[in-house]
């Protein structure tokens, strides 16, 4: 190990010791090679801040000439390898690299010990992304997985001046158990959280150029069409979304969305979704002016909103307060901003409350999530992810909900780099 880097490596060099273990076990199917030269194994440790070593496999799954099943075999063989490793090393496990084969066909291979960690690819790659990561479950990578484009994020003239983001709504659902079955002895527990909604927001706006409008409506549409959300949170929207039309350059919306809102701020949904508008929103104005927790002189922006209570018919059956959002912005400096998001969080909080549910706010919010983590509320926090490149420093569309009601795989996406217009 190098002392003076903040990693710690150690090859593991003695795998034939390990692959002749377990063919002793008859654990290995009968002609099965492990293939030790698609793979690089290491034990990990971070010195500066995270004391536990982990096991770290770099991998390139076979692929020539190979059918999907084989491909799924191998896989399940080599993940039988690793895991068995596991004993004897004592650690957790790290797998990333080309599997060839998705990432959905992955969290269909025994053994059970490892999961896959999904994320929301780049759209070309939509339904055969086959880069992803697999690990221990005690082991979590963070929601912010996201996939980056090695080429395309240029200082290209843009059509849009801000990038969709996409999320998944998620619940814990249950305890899953490994057992050792020779002792009846509980080795290890985790909770599993299931997914159960797609969520997205998507400011449309852009420069006024030729051709522009044309090409954001057919951005808007491949993105739908692209990505299925279950909800879309939309800012600068001034289009027709809700009827089917067959004019030239109308917006190609499939037949199962509907739309709220208005110019500023509406919100799309599936069928599957249940919007329920909340009309009142005066009254709860009123409620906080006379309980002073609104500075004097200060009127929320309702028309740069749109506030819905949202229930999933199909998978989730809780209910949530969700706001879309377009932060005010022309002439405000940034403390006026940070005050005024800060007033409007106090509203939206004491709505949740009265109404008895979590919240979930997205939009373009006009100040950075790193300035609008510093002014919130106990009870919401800000999800973080990885912008893309040319937004680093100034990301601005982002989501705030209730710590109860998580968010994972958030990513951003790009309208333009993608096959967006192919």
């Amino acid at each position: 190990m190098d002392n003076h880097r903040n990693v710690y490596v150690r090859l593991l060099n003695n795998l034939e010791e390990y692959i002749e273990e377990l063919k002793e076990m008859e654990n290995f199917p009968f002609g099965y090679i492990v293939p030790p030269n698609r793979m690089c194994m290491a034990i990990i440790k971070y010195r500066v801040f995270e004391q536990d070593k982990f096991l770290c496999v770099s991998w390139l799954g076979p692929h020539n000439g190979l059918m999907n099943s084989d491909l799924k075999n191998d896989l399940g063989n080599l993940r039988i390898f690793i895991s068995n490793m596991r004993p004897r090393q004592n650690l957790p496990i790290i797998i990333a690299g080309n599997f060839k084969i998705s990432i959905m066909e992955e969290s269909e291979i025994f053994p059970t010990n490892l999961t896959g960690y999904e994320y929301i690819p780049l759209r070309r790659k939509h339904g055969e992304n086959k880069d992803f990561f697999i690990g221990s479950m005690e082991l979590p990578l963070s929601a912010a997985i996201a996939a980056l484009d090695l080429e395309t994020e240029k200082d290209a003239p843009r059509i849009f001046t801000h990038d969709p983001v996409i999320a998944w709504l998620t619940k814990k659902k249950e305890a899953v158990c490994v057992m050792d079955f020779r002792s009846d002895m509980i080795l290890w527990m985790c909770y599993v959280y299931r997914v159960h909604m797609n969520i997205g927001i998507a400011d449309v706006g852009g420069p006024s150029k030729k051709g522009a409008t044309f090409k954001r409506k057919l951005g808007l549409s491949n993105l739908i069409k692209q990505t299925q959300p279950d909800i879309l949170l939309l800012q600068q929207c001034p289009w027709l979304l809700n009827l089917p039309s067959t004019r030239p350059g109308d917006i190609e919306i499939p037949w199962q969305y509907s739309y709220k809102g208005t110019k500023e701020a509406g919100i799309l949904y599936q069928t599957n979704v249940c919007v329920s508008p909340l009309n009142n929103l005066e009254e709860y104005i009123e409620e906080l002016k006379e309980m002073k927790k609104l500075p004097i002189g200060y009127t929320v922006p309702l028309n740069r909103m749109h506030m819905v209570i949202i229930q999933c018919i199909v998978f989730y059956l809780d209910k949530f307060l969700c706001v879309s959002w377009h932060g005010p912005h022309n002439g405000m400096k940034k403390p006026d901003l940070k005050n005024d998001l800060k007033n409007l969080l106090i509203f939206i909080s004491h709505i949740g409350l009265r109404q008895n549910l979590p919240i979930i706010i997205g939009g373009n919010f006009n100040i950075s999530i790193k300035d609008a983590s510093e002014i919130l509320p106990t009870n919401l926090t800000v999800y973080e992810y990885i912008p893309l490149r040319r937004k680093h420093g100034e990301n601005k569309d982002f989501f705030i909900g209730s710590k109860e009601l998580p968010l994972s795989a958030i990513a951003a996406l790009d309208w333009e780099t993608e096959n967006i217009h192919s």
